[in-house]
Formats: C-alpha cells, sequence, structure tokens
C-alpha cells in the first residue's frame, strides 16, 4: 500500500488483499518471503526487478534520492522513505506497528523487532525496493 501511494496509484485493500492471497500471502505466515513480494507488486502493476544482495548503503541512497525501499525481514516488511546515519532508516508506521519497533530503525534493529535471523537476499524495483536484511 505504502508503494502504492509513492506512485499515486490508490488502489483499494480489498484489491491487494485478493492479489497478495495469489502471491502467497497466508492470515497465519504473512507473506511467503521476497519472491511473493514481487509477484505481488507485479499484479499491482509497480514494476520490478530481483537482485540477490542486501547493501545497507545502496538503500540509504535510494531513499535519500526519493526512492521508496521495502526492507524484508522474514518476520515483517518494512517501507523506508528516509534515512538517517544517525537514527538508520525512516520506516514510519511499518515501524511503529511492532512492539519493539520505532518510527526510526537500524537493520539490526528491524531484525530484532521481528524476532527473526535469517540470511540476505534483495529484491529491486524500478523505483522501490524490497531488501531482506541480515
Amino acid at each position: 500500500m505504502a508503494l502504492a501511494k509513492v506512485y499515486g496509484n490508490n488502489i483499494p485493500i480489498e484489491q491487494v488483499l485478493d492479489a497478495a492471497k495469489k502471491s502467497g500471502w497466508n492470515a497465519n505466515q504473512g507473506m511467503a518471503g521476497p519472491n511473493s513480494e514481487v509477484d505481488l507488486l507485479h499484479q499491482l502493476n509497480l514494476p520490478n526487478a530481483q537482485s540477490q544482495a542486501f547493501d545497507s548503503d545502496a538503500a540509504a541512497k535510494l531513499v535519500q534520492a526519493g526512492t521508496p525501499v521495502i526492507i524484508d525481514t522474514p518476520g515483517h516488511y518494512f517501507t523506508a522513505d528516509g534515512y538517517d546515519p544517525q537514527k538508520g532508516f525512516h520506516v514510519g508506521t511499518s515501524g511503529t506497528d511492532l512492539k519493539r519497533g520505532g518510527e526510526w530503525m537500524t537493520t539490526a534493529q528491524m531484525t530484532l523487532a521481528s524476532s527473526v535471523t535469517h540470511s540476505s537476499s534483495a529484491v529491486r524495483l524500478k523505483r522501490g525496493n524490497v531488501m531482506r536484511t541480515v
């Protein structure tokens, strides 16, 4: 939903939920990883391409240039739209939705808040990015 707003798409929540279900989402596990997120973005007409490594510096540069980034931890997706070297990424409500989250978070705080650690992978979008933290 956050990326759709950036692109000026007011997609009804029912359409997003239907597309998410088709992409592998379910109420017990959420999205089924970065590939399902990419599929969802395709279904919502948000063009994207996939890469394999998370690069915090590259993500910071993208958000500082106005390109939102979706940071995927195994337990939660965060949408970053800003970066401050002292505070980390501005993740807004995608961070405050979690008990241990916040409006600004480092990738380490995101991983801790989602209570899961996992290997790195990334999905690069044309204007937004989905990246998995370590």
